[in-house]
């Protein structure tokens, strides 16, 4: 029965609410890391409400919650992007599911930006959940519960730029695509209230082995108005942008957590029809940034 229900689990992911629309990219201002050679004094930008880089030694202080430490480790060889220090997470079957990292925001902000570089090891496989921004209300010190709910207005949002394979359409780790929890949400095919999802058209191929530049941002709604959004950016290029989301009923609900997760079950294998799923997959995190305003990609020079 577990298995049947985390089956049915990505049947829901293709359902989304019917006032959901793809709409043409917005124009940017300047980006904020334009301003900064390769993210320097960054953190400093009045705009910026999390850095991480990793480059300091007591860096886990500033994460709310951490799990999965033993299998989490600071590397310092040439698969860092910047600086001298990257984030390496290895999930191993049959040992643990990767970890996360989970930040909580106080105040929340109606409209927030994340943009981290990632790397997916050369043998990934695919992958069951990934980086998420989340609103609680109230905001809480560690992600919760809530798969297969559709939550309150007022208690909670979600949404997870995650690759997926499309039920093996695609090659590992698939495509870039958004699922997300709301208090509009579609009823999934076997009642329940799973994740709804978009893509950017045409789709886009998560790579592996080299560095990707992703950001996404989520923009609240007017409470009384299905006026919300959210946004995709791949290497500093528009990806898809998508309106109509009433991802709350009240002002009070806001964006108040930062997860960077990383999340491999098997079940994902299982899904896509993978007859080989590697024993273990590797991912990277480097130089993060959330902000209320457009990030980009670092500048060079």
């Amino acid at each position: 029965m577990r298995r049947l229900l985390l089956v049915l689990s990505l049947l829901g992911a293709v359902g989304l609410a019917q006032e959901i629309q793809a709409v043409a990219p917005e124009r940017i201002e300047r980006p904020i890391a334009a301003r900064y050679v390769k993210d320097k004094g960054i953190a400093n930008d009045p705009r910026v409400v999390l850095h991480e880089d990793f480059e300091a030694k007591d860096w886990a202080r500033k994460w709310s919650n951490i799990k999965g430490a033993g299998k989490q480790t600071v590397v310092t060889d040439k698969t860092v992007h910047g600086g001298r220090r990257a984030l390496r997470i290895t999930a191993t079957a049959g040992e643990n599911t990767g970890g996360h990292l989970y930040r909580v925001l106080k105040p929340g902000h109606d409209t927030l930006f994340l943009r981290f570089y990632v790397r997916f090891g050369e043998d990934h496989g695919y992958v069951h959940h990934f980086v998420h921004l989340c609103g609680y209300g109230p905001p809480t010190p560690w992600p919760q519960g809530g798969a297969g709910e559709r939550p309150a207005g007022d208690k909670r949002f979600s949404t997870g730029i995650e690759p997926t394979g499309v039920w093996g359409k695609h090659a590992p780790p698939g495509v870039w695509n958004f699922y997300s929890y709301w208090c509009e949400m579609k009823r999934s095919r076997d009642g329940m209230f799973w994740g709804n999802s978009v893509r950017p058209k045409p789709e886009r191929q998560v790579p592996r082995g080299r560095w990707i530049c992703v950001e996404i941002m989520l923009r609240c709604n007017d409470p009384k108005k299905r006026d919300g959004e959210q946004a995709l950016w791949i290497d500093g290029k528009a990806a898809g942008r998508w309106r109509g989301y009433r991802w709350r009923t009240t002002p009070d609900l806001k964006v108040s957590a930062v997860w960077m997760l990383y999340y491999v079950t098997g079940n994902e294998a299982r899904q896509n029809r993978d007859p080989r799923p590697p024993a273990s997959s590797t991912v990277w995190f480097d130089d993060m940034v959330a902000a209320t305003h457009y990030i980009g990609p670092q500048r060079e020079c």
